[in-house]
């Protein structure tokens, strides 16, 4: 298996669907994680997937969301850290791992791939189709990410639109072509479990590093 062969794999379309972790890092976003899950839950065409969101535990009016959202759907998962926050999104990306490794323990279930999200995330709804459909052949899957428009006086978000456009249409795709280092954007990545379960062993279950301002 690799990652970035110089020609990809064609992906499965009839691959068995596998069970998905979607985890999202969060910090202070209570006011629209009620609102990201509801739609997605509402919106992803895919058999078995659960969500696994992180908060901190001096961060309660995210807890409180995201607890009231669990209740209600059975495959969405409160996941504390044990520490206060704010952190790095990668530590808090180890510690939502870590609950869900402890969830598999408890309810006899295999994530075989997991997928990254972000509070403000409308996920298409053949994205896990896809992802898993690449999975087959590919340790790392990134789809395509695209910034929703704003008005043209919002200047920093459409500096921020541009450049997801460069990179999803054109540096990606030349890189990976290339089988040269290609950045992952955080969101829409999917990892196959055993590539995360070798980077764990290696570096003290430390998937994410937590000095690093971004997961990538």
């Amino acid at each position: 298996s690799t990652i970035f062969p110089l020609r990809p794999a064609r992906p499965q379309p009839n691959a068995p669907p596998v069970p998905i972790a979607i985890l999202v890092p969060l910090w202070k976003e209570h006011a629209v994680i009620t609102r990201m899950l509801e739609h997605n839950l509402a919106a992803i065409r895919y058999p078995e997937y659960h969500f696994f969101a992180g908060v901190y535990a001096n961060d309660p009016e995210t807890e409180d969301a995201v607890a009231a959202v669990s209740e209600r759907y059975p495959n969405v998962h409160l996941a504390i850290c044990p520490h206060d926050g704010p952190t790095s999104k990668a530590d808090c990306l180890n510690w939502i791992y870590q609950h869900v490794s402890l969830y598999e323990e408890h309810h006899g279930i295999s994530f075989e791939v997991i997928v990254t999200h972000d509070a403000e995330d409308l996920i298409h709804p053949e994205e896990l189709r896809l992802i898993n459909a690449y999975a087959v052949h590919h340790d790392f899957i990134q789809i395509p990410v695209l910034a929703l428009a704003t008005p043209f006086w919002s200047f920093i978000h459409g500096v921020y639109c541009d450049e997801f456009a460069e990179y999803h249409t054109r540096d990606m795709v030349v890189r990976s072509r290339f089988g040269c280092f290609v950045p992952g954007s955080g969101v829409g990545t999917g990892y196959r479990r055993e590539a995360l379960e070798e980077l764990a062993r290696v570096s003290s279950n430390r998937v994410f590093e937590p000095v690093a301002l971004t997961e990538d």
